[in-house]
């Protein structure tokens, strides 16, 4: 029977993640910001008691104590977006100067932490969250920001092996710089019209709120793929099933309808040997994160365990059958996804 693999990715960024974002959607949302190191220790921990692995990609720059040392390794170095707002330089750092909280740009001791993980792989997320999708910017950027995310990993002793773009957006050409910077996997989307990369489009369109409904309900299928499809040129394409989407207390009654749309597609896969990655970022459970780590222990404990047939030792009458035990369902880094 083919092994199906189970696939977990987090964007770690800190407010180099929200580079576009105007003062006041920053506000609003600093505070999930200012939790998500602590958001990211507990999902690390958990992931560790149910012996799962993750990959997690983290904004190079973040990786300095102070913005001192991140003026000294990036320069001047400003890619040339048409909207310069998509630059961390011209949005972030400003707001984050002005309110006194720079320390929620560096991560190195968080990153350092991660290092000695052995369910953790560390992956780069783009030296400074570059937009690869965005009008203005050029391969020539690209390739800037290539070298300073080896330098910097070089000065932290880390070999990185999968690289996952911000906001998904990836642009095929660079594909072979990045292998040539020594990357072998990437995280790429579906080649689906709801999630096929794009560049930044308004807050609210038709194909969001399609996302959304996906969200809960099967809308286009429970996007788990072979691992065939994985293969590409240059690097090997471990795309996003699902972004795990954070708690909302306004929509709390729905909670049970995501949980257990994942659930199912985690159970098509397992069964099916195909491959099913969630991703999301540690900001995202910055609030509500008992509501948010509730949800991911559910779905931890059911890649462990998963409803099967009957004559139960276990509590609730429910028998249980073990998805690795029975369907060979492995947990895997993206860097191990291969062909």
């Amino acid at each position: 029977m083919t092994k199906g693999y189970f696939v977990i990715s987090l964007d770690y960024e800190l407010f180099w993640g929200l580079s576009g974002w105007t003062d006041d959607l920053l506000s609003s949302y600093k505070d999930n910001v200012i939790h998500a190191n602590e958001a990211l220790k507990q999902i690390v921990e958990l992931l560790e008691k149910y012996n799962l692995k993750a990959t997690i990609a983290f904004v190079g720059a973040m990786n300095n104590n102070s913005y001192e040392g991140y003026a000294a390794e990036n320069g001047n170095f400003i890619p040339k977006y048409e909207d310069g707002f998509f630059a961390a330089t011209h949005s972030v750092i400003p707001y984050v100067q002005k309110i006194n909280a720079v320390h929620l740009l560096f991560a190195q001791q968080m990153i350092n932490w991660m290092k000695e993980q052995k369910h953790i792989e560390l992956a780069s997320h783009t030296y400074a969250h570059f937009y690869c999708l965005e009008k203005g910017q050029t391969s020539d950027d690209f390739d800037h920001d290539l070298r300073l995310i080896t330098e910097n990993a070089k000065k932290a002793n880390l070999k990185l092996d999968s690289i996952i773009f911000p906001r998904n957006q990836v642009q095929k050409e660079y594909l072979k710089a990045c292998c040539n910077a020594g990357f072998t996997h990437y995280r790429g989307t579906l080649d689906s019209y709801l999630y096929r990369t794009d560049k930044t489009r308004a807050r609210f369109t038709i194909k969001g709120a399609l996302r959304f409904l996906d969200t809960y309900v099967n809308v286009s299928g429970h996007h788990d793929y072979p691992i065939n499809v994985c293969k590409e040129d240059f690097l090997v394409n471990v795309a996003g099933s699902c972004f795990l989407r954070p708690y909302s207390k306004t929509l709390s009654f729905l909670e049970p309808l995501k949980i257990n749309r994942i659930k199912s597609s985690m159970k098509h896969a397992a069964k099916n040997g195909l491959i099913y990655h969630i991703w999301w970022h540690p900001h995202n459970f910055g609030a509500n994160m008992k509501e948010n780590l509730c949800n991911l222990e559910q779905l931890c404990k059911y890649c462990r365990w998963s409803l099967g047939g009957s004559n139960s030792a276990y509590s609730g009458g429910d028998y249980y059958v073990h998805l690795r035990q029975e369907y060979e369902y492995q947990s895997s880094f993206i860097k191990d996804i291969n062909l």
